[in-house]
């Protein structure tokens, strides 16, 4: 998958857990849940960064 952040996108290879489609109409967009098996360092380290600061203002639940 490819997923775009504020700071620059980041890929990485992933299983899909859960899924949701959630929205009113034509606003509606997929929920994802999903475990990461391939992500190279520097977009680890991206994404990393975005969940510290994105759990700082909106708590994110992440499980293992």
């Amino acid at each position: 998958v490819r997923v775009d952040l504020p700071d620059g996108a980041f890929e990485a290879v992933v299983t899909i857990v859960t899924s949701e489609r959630a929205g009113e109409d034509s606003k509606k967009r997929w929920i994802l849940g999903v475990n990461v098996h391939q992500i190279s360092d520097a977009d680890q380290e991206r994404l990393d960064n975005y969940l510290q600061k994105r759990g700082k203002d909106e708590p994110v639940i992440i499980s293992e």
